[in-house]
């Protein structure tokens, strides 16, 4: 495609940043993308998209199977024992587990490739890489299409062609296994969603019950191609799990949502807060600003998919407000008792 208009220096950098920080391969993938979208606002008439499962992928993205192995999960598997907290590096959600969209497509991935084995560790990592590479082109049209800002992209997570974003999506969406400690680590670990066992010498990876629960829940998402990215049974069970099994977790979202509630809702103002308790969380937590924010950041993400906070921006300015469904969780409505029932 031959470019064939002229723009001004400032929209010809705009858009040189967005081809450089957004993916795009150049600027005739970018002119591409932007012209299928816009036959697409013109055409389209139900609020949803269908999902293609054959893409090309980049030779850095490898695939040994086909990609309906993120569909819903129809048959039993084999199942391993959660990791215990000594296992894992450490037992709360680090500030880039900030979705849990892929963590959904990665447990389903493992699920459907454990019917009569337990997948060797690559195996697994490649085919939910490819998986994930598979569907995302898509999710980030519907992004354009509806402008969602950063806070609301489907697309967040997924990862594109580039090496950094594939080794982003496999060190903290999926499993990572460090051989000479056996430590686990990886946002579907943390989850206690899947375990890592050796077995005649090869780390395989299989689903807990947890995960597999997780795994046969519908997802509006990958089953019904529609918003928002999880179901209300979803989040239910996430926010269930997260009070029972992983109690600093609970404590993080519990003292996030009531900071929110008490007005302390900025950017700012979380961050000066939290930083005097995240000691508590971690040991040896005297974190540096950026680390900070980032944990934060990856809290608010967490907390927008299962609706229990909503973002409001004006301008740069962003600020944040607690839903009914966040209010009953920080009312502690939904005590430890009820939750164990």
């Amino acid at each position: 495609m031959k470019r064939l208009i002229d723009v001004n220096s400032d929209l010809d950098l705009k858009i040189s940043e967005t081809i450089r920080s957004k993916g795009y391969r150049d600027f005739q993938h970018f002119a591409s993308i932007a012209l299928e979208n816009q036959v697409l606002a013109e055409n389209e008439i139900q609020e949803h998209w269908n999902i293609f499962r054959n893409h090309l992928r980049p030779d850095n993205v490898v695939s040994t199977h086909n990609d309906s192995l993120y569909l819903r999960p129809t048959s039993d598997c084999k199942i391993l024992d959660p990791p215990t907290n000594e296992e894992l590096v450490d037992d709360f959600l680090w500030g880039q587990y900030y979705r849990f969209l892929p963590i959904k497509l990665a447990v389903r991935v493992l699920v459907n490739l454990s019917g009569k084995y337990f997948p060797p560790y690559t195996e697994f990592i490649e085919a939910a890489t490819s998986s994930a590479y598979s569907i995302r082109k898509e999710l980030f049209r519907i992004d354009n299409r509806k402008r969602n800002h950063f806070g609301d992209k489907v697309s967040a997570g997924f990862p594109d062609e580039t090496e950094e974003s594939i080794r982003r999506f496999k060190d903290h969406f999926l499993i990572t296994w460090r051989k000479g400690s056996s430590k686990l680590d990886g946002m579907l670990a943390r989850l206690k969603f899947a375990n890592v066992v050796e077995i005649d010498g090869e780390p395989r990876v299989g689903v807990t019950d947890f995960g597999h629960q997780f795994a046969v829940l519908h997802n509006n998402v990958l089953d019904d191609n529609r918003l928002p990215s999880l179901s209300e049974d979803e989040r239910s069970y996430l926010l269930k799990h997260i009070f029972r099994y992983m109690p600093n977790e609970a404590k993080h979202l519990t003292i996030m949502l009531n900071l929110i509630r008490s007005d302390n809702n900025t950017r700012d103002a979380l961050n000066a807060t939290l930083r005097d308790f995240y000691p508590d969380l971690a040991a040896e937590a005297n974190w540096s600003d950026n680390v900070v924010n980032t944990m934060r950041a990856g809290m608010i993400g967490r907390l927008q998919e299962m609706g229990l906070i909503d973002r409001h921006k004006s301008g740069k300015f962003v600020s944040y407000s607690v839903t009914e469904v966040g209010d009953s969780v920080a009312n502690a409505s939904i005590s430890s008792r009820e939750i164990r029932k």
